[in-house]
């Protein structure tokens, strides 16, 4: 699949277009799990009101 991707990303500069079309693939994993309710109320809080940016990172990432 690397070698297909690499071949696009070539193929698209060769050809002049300025945003060539590569596509990655993975095995389905690749978004962390949704925060639940709680979770996600705890972290908006803690961002919120306390500055956390750890929390807030979180909240972007899940």
């Amino acid at each position: 699949m690397f070698i297909s991707a690499l071949l696009s990303l070539l193929a698209g500069l060769r050809g002049g277009n300025p945003l060539p079309f590569l596509v990655l693939s993975s095995n389905g994993n690749s978004f962390p799990p949704p925060l639940n309710r709680a979770e996600e109320t705890e972290y908006f809080r803690r961002a919120r009101r306390e500055g956390d940016e750890t929390a807030r990172e979180k909240l972007i990432e899940t």
